[in-house]
């Protein structure tokens, strides 16, 4: 990274790119505004956002334009469906067909995908308007999101700082107030981690809720990997995750679940016992991460539930002794067969 500590511009004029999905989907039942109104305002933060941070890795203005006034068009005839109008962005690890899926990879330069994931014929069975596909690091390997095809992406709030990985650009794009909804994908904190870096809300589901074949790359970490959503309200994310999580039998990992809503309500949690534990007991934790931790602690028991400290003691190597082992076995088998060159053209970690 720079010195650089600047902060992203974020024109103020562009308060509808900044709403919430839920406050576009009341704006537009309203009649306060249109989606191709959004979509206009949305692709100009973008390319702001992109010109300072690098948070896009193929944009799709183009077909999103079009989609706005179908979308536009399907509002005024009575016709819009759960996430109509609501623009979206997708990692580029992520499938959208007829786009170049790089996945900041210098071998998949110029692939092409034939076959939209799961989740990406989800969101637009839903009404969604994709507007790009957003930065990651070379197959979504580590905690930051530069690659030899994509350079580095930045964080919004401070320009000399990483805005995380492996989904930093879905999560830097939110954060700049570049519309509301991201499809990102987290195998060991690549949702986590980038939404914590640049202040949003990150969700990793439950292993096999949100299924993720056909058209997810890596094919790799097929026992680690996950897609869910990152926002900036808890609300969207409950609201896109509605419209992704299912079954899906191309998806060996997919729970056999049916679709149902999610809501960011409090409800009452008498009856439930929840252990916690501030740092697994191996973790260095900081005092402010710890303050918050016991806000949402002291939260659940305001609820009614019976919150119980249990601390799993789990040993300091367990990343190196169990993780690695799995990651680097599946990994392993996801390039069996490629040649020398090939394998060369990779980052060497």
């Amino acid at each position: 990274m720079t010195s650089r500590s600047q902060t992203a511009a974020r024109p103020e004029s562009l308060s509808l790119a900044r709403l919430s999905a839920e406050q576009m989907l009341e704006g537009y039942r309203a009649k306060k505004f249109t989606p191709r109104d959004v979509l206009d305002e949305v692709i100009i933060a973008l390319e702001a956002t992109d010109s300072l941070c690098n948070v896009i890795a193929t944009d799709m203005f183009k077909s999103a334009r079009i989609e706005s006034d179908h979308a536009t068009a399907a509002w005024k005839a009575g016709e819009a469906k759960p996430l109509t109008g609501v623009p979206i962005t997708i990692k580029d690890l992520v499938y959208v067909a007829g786009t170049p899926a790089k996945a900041g990879a210098p071998t998949l330069v110029g692939f092409v995908p034939d076959v939209d994931a799961a989740v990406v014929t989800s969101v637009k069975n839903a009404g969604a308007i994709i507007t790009c596909k957003t930065t990651t690091c070379e197959s979504g390997y580590k905690l930051t999101a530069d690659s030899a095809v994509s350079g580095i992406t930045r964080n919004p709030w401070n320009l000399g700082r990483t805005s995380g990985g492996s989904s930093g650009g879905a999560a830097a794009a939110i954060a700049a107030g570049c519309g509301p909804l991201a499809i990102a994908t987290d195998g060991v904190g690549s949702i986590r981690v980038p939404s914590a870096f640049c202040g949003v809300f990150g969700l990793k589901p439950t292993f096999g809720l949100v299924p993720r074949s056909p058209g997810f790359f890596p094919p790799s970490w097929p026992s680690l990997a996950h897609t869910g959503p990152i926002t900036r309200t808890v609300g969207d994310a409950a609201l896109l995750l509605g419209v992704i999580a299912g079954h899906d039998g191309r998806d060996p990992g997919s729970l056999p679940v049916a679709r149902r809503s999610f809501t960011a309500q409090p409800r009452r949690l008498e009856g439930m016992r929840i252990g916690f534990s501030g740092d697994l007991g191996c973790a260095a934790v900081m005092s402010d991460v710890r303050s918050a931790f016991k806000q949402a602690i002291d939260a659940l028991a305001n609820l009614g539930a019976d919150v119980v400290a249990a601390d799993p003691g789990i040993d300091p190597n367990v990343l190196k002794d169990v993780l690695q082992p799995i990651a680097f076995t599946e990994q392993a088998a996801a390039v069996h067969g490629r040649g020398a060159e090939q394998l060369n053209r990779y980052e060497q970690e």
